[in-house]
């Protein structure tokens, strides 16, 4: 199954077969214990075998956490919030969340454009019967990374694991300091509020990889204390946002095209261009190879031959909306895509 979220208007995850073929538009359960959904963003299985979900609207600010199998209607039960601002003002308008092998968490936030480390979540409860979100499964802010702590350079948000360029940006209080780039993560406008600013992160080995949106890189940072080992760039590297690790290579969205970056010859190269608005990737069992294409409403598919051992030209796998033609077509712009084997 391909599941996806949307970029504004549709507030669910959409889930469709291996065939393209729509089996839902509310993956999610939406009891009364559990916060409305609205602008998710990324969705990661992690901790416990729990799917989290990015709840970006700003009013949110949430990493909520479902238990559940299957592709049905609200196959995927309510469980509690992992983070949101009380956890740290550092989460704000969250983009992604990864897990290292600890089980400690990265979320990525739009809006303080920083990277919040925080601690391993709780098993929880459905909420079904409660009145409330369950809070024991909330996580605690871990200390400030050792690297940035070094730098002397002031008091950062709680949790902060990479720290934005600039640190006083709209609405963030108290205003932590800015770290100069390249350590710091960059900010356009450089003095907010935030247009664009950091996006997605993923972790490999003891590395944390982040798309560093405005800075035109994928930033590499050791896990161990925070500090900057590398930076991805590339002539045709522009405005990176969705990044994903597979086969030994971590797959790159620019603004017209997919790099592919070979994690262990540290070589980069074209994987797919021309095209307009690459958004979300996935693979499916069989090496099949999807990406959203975010102003065309469309999921398109890259077919793997394994005789040749190449993929194929991009052709559209799930169009968007038609009354006639396509009525259970995309209504929405896709932001992230996720491969669930069906069960």
């Amino acid at each position: 199954m391909i599941l996806i979220t949307f970029h504004q208007k549709e507030s669910n995850i959409w889930a469709y077969d291996d065939k393209g073929n729509l089996k839902t538009t509310s993956l999610l359960a939406t009891p009364k214990c559990a916060p409305q959904l609205d602008e998710l963003r990324s969705m990661t299985f992690g901790p416990n075998s729990y799917l989290y979900v990015a709840n970006g609207d700003k009013s949110a600010s949430q990493i909520l956490v479902y238990s559940g199998s299957g592709g049905g209607d609200n196959a995927y039960d309510f469980i509690g919030i992992y983070a949101d601002p009380t956890v740290s003002p550092g989460i704000a308008h969250p983009f992604s969340v990864a897990f290292d092998s600890s089980n400690n968490g990265y979320v990525s936030s739009q809006d303080t454009n920083v990277v919040t480390v925080l601690s391993p979540p709780n098993q929880g409860a459905t909420c079904d019967s409660n009145p409330q979100p369950p809070a024991y499964l909330k996580a605690t802010p871990l200390p400030v990374a050792s690297y940035l702590q070094g730098l002397q350079l002031g008091t950062f948000l709680s949790g902060t694991f990479v720290a934005s360029c600039y640190g006083a940006l709209n609405g963030v209080n108290p205003a932590p300091p800015n770290v100069k780039q390249p350590q710091g993560l960059d900010i356009d406008p450089p003095t907010g509020p935030a247009s664009h600013s950091v996006r997605d992160v993923v972790v490999h080995g003891e590395l944390l990889y982040i798309a560093d949106e405005p800075g035109n890189a994928v930033k590499v940072y050791s896990l161990a204390d925070g500090e900057l080992e590398a930076q991805i760039t590339d002539t045709n590297l522009k405005g990176p946002v969705h990044l994903l690790v597979n086969g030994g290579s971590l797959y790159i969205t620019s603004s017209d095209r997919i790099l592919a970056y070979d994690l262990e010859k540290g070589e980069i190269t074209t994987f797919l261009s021309g095209l307009t608005s690459p958004a979300g990737m996935a693979f499916d069992s069989d090496s099949n190879f999807f990406f959203a294409d975010r102003t065309g409403k469309a999921i398109y598919q890259s077919v793997y031959d394994s005789k040749k051992k190449q993929y194929g030209p991009p052709a559209v796998f799930i169009p968007g909306y038609d009354k006639k033609k396509a009525p259970d077509g995309l209504r929405d712009e896709p932001e992230f895509l996720m491969y669930v084997k069906a069960t």
